[in-house]
């Protein structure tokens, strides 16, 4: 049987709900240790993470072996990457509230579309499930990352309509040939 459990890095600074995307800001201290209070105690029977070091320094710490799957970076901000949604608003309002409006098929500026990003982290994990594998793993990514999974898998309309905070974890069991199936969602500590 295999399961996933999905940890999101913890906060990088202290601006909330910046779009990150593919920038490689390291996790603040503060950060650090939230993800090592969502992970106490537990173990695993292996390790993927994105190879953004916000996610791949835990994931390394907690297996220095670990796995670095790049289809698990973070959507591609484009010139919003490090700005703050507040941010975005003041300098491309318009073009921002038309792609929150309609994200399936309006990107950031030469940033990643929505669907191009969901066939790339979809396409990753059913790679990585093919590959016969068995236990408990951890996953280190991110919150964008995680809102794909979670409605793919959940099957929820609207990806905006999920919020994942930093260092949230989210198990899953992945049976062979069946739908995943939620286990635990644990906010962060």
């Amino acid at each position: 049987m295999l399961s996933l459990t999905l940890l999101r890095h913890g906060a990088v600074d202290e601006r909330p709900f910046v779009l990150w995307g593919q920038l490689d800001p390291p996790v603040s201290d503060a950060g650090w240790a939230a993800m090592q209070r969502a992970v106490d105690g537990q173990r695993w029977d292996g390790v993927i993470s994105s190879p953004l070091q916000r996610c791949r320094s835990f994931a390394q710490a907690v297996q220095p072996d670990c796995r670095v799957i790049d289809a698990l970076r973070e959507m591609h901000f484009g010139g919003w990457q490090g700005m703050t949604p507040a941010e975005v608003m003041a300098s491309d309002g318009e073009r921002y509230a038309a792609f929150q409006r309609d994200p399936e098929h309006l990107a950031p500026p030469d940033g990643e579309a929505l669907p191009l990003f969901r066939k790339r982290v979809l396409g990753a994990l059913a790679d990585w499930q093919q590959s016969g594998l068995d236990g408990d793993w951890l996953c280190l990514t991110h919150g964008g990352v995680i809102r794909v999974l979670l409605q793919a898998w959940l099957r929820i309309d609207d990806h905006w309509r999920i919020a994942v905070p930093p260092a949230t974890l989210i198990r899953f069991l992945l049976p062979e040939g069946g739908d995943p199936v939620l286990l635990a969602l644990k906010p962060p500590p």
